[in-house]
């Protein structure tokens, strides 16, 4: 399971020329932590390539205000193409995850700048087909994965996501054995003020803004709505699952701030071993 897509970028993908003519077609836009880049259900038809920072792709639930995180998109991913090529209603909500900036391109122009370019139009088909297979991957976990199994994957995820391989950025809120870096924001599950925390700055609970004492990487901003809404399951299994992690001395947890002491075990328990949790 997983949250990202790791082949290369739409952005990355594209040769210098078709580059510049994309770059001609749109203008730059500034989001604020939290704001919403597209709201499902919209109408609207324009595309947007990120150029800085990380958003979230979450659709509603029949669970009250819950919502079931899809997606991460990082810098030089396309968000929107759907609605601009197939004329369709917005499918999912994109947030922007701490400060973001992005081209914004009318549905319009891109239509016509995929079109006259085989090498954009085979693009999309490619990042196309490999969203659908990690889609295809999340249900096959909601499916047949405990929710043990998805918290400890997840967890794993979002751990080597602090520095993800072909980005200069690491996911806001996530700090591991590399030097913190100043970002406002967290991880998915947005609330105001950045990813997991209202009015958050992306601090820890204790003050600190780097790794765990003895390096272990560290989850700022992380509560267990949030984890819960991106596994797929009620704050309470989490809850659950959590319990049994700190028991075996797998995680550590603060209020916000979750760090990963051992995350051998975590694969484990992500492919459904068992590594002998202590009788309550």
């Amino acid at each position: 399971m997983g949250l990202t897509v790791q082949d290369r970028t739409f952005l990355d993908a594209l040769d210098a020329e078709a580059r510049k003519d994309l770059f001609r077609l749109g203008a730059e836009r500034a989001f604020r932590p939290d704001e919403h880049l597209l709201t499902e259900q919209d109408d609207s038809s324009h595309v947007l390539v990120l150029l800085e920072g990380w958003a979230v792709v979450s659709t509603a639930t029949d669970r009250s205000s819950a919502r079931l995180i899809l997606a991460l998109r990082r810098r030089g991913e396309l968000l929107g193409e759907m609605a601009a090529l197939g004329g369709i209603a917005r499918s999912a909500t994109v947030t922007a995850l701490g400060p973001v900036r992005a081209l914004v391109v009318t549905g319009v122009r891109f239509r016509a700048f995929a079109g006259r370019d085989p090498h954009v139009g085979a693009l999309l088909m490619a990042q196309l087909v490999a969203r659908l297979r990690t889609a295809d991957e999340e249900r096959r976990a909601l499916a047949s994965l405990t929710v043990l199994q998805r918290v400890a994957a997840r967890l794993l995820e979002l751990g080597e996501l602090q520095s993800f391989p072909g980005t200069e950025e690491g996911l806001p809120g996530a700090h591991g054995n590399a030097p913190a870096r100043e970002a406002r924001g967290g991880v998915p599950g947005a609330r105001a003020g950045g990813p997991g925390g209202a009015g958050g700055t992306g601090a820890h609970a204790d003050g600190g803004t780097g790794p765990a004492a003895d390096g272990s990487p560290v989850l700022a901003q992380l509560a267990q709505h949030d984890l819960a809404d991106a596994v797929g399951a009620t704050r309470e299994a989490v809850a659950k699952s959590l319990r049994l992690l700190r028991a075996a001395g797998v995680v550590r947890t603060r209020p916000r701030r979750i760090e990963l002491v051992d995350r051998d075990a975590l694969r484990l328990l992500a492919a459904g071993g068992d590594i002998g949790f202590p009788a309550r």
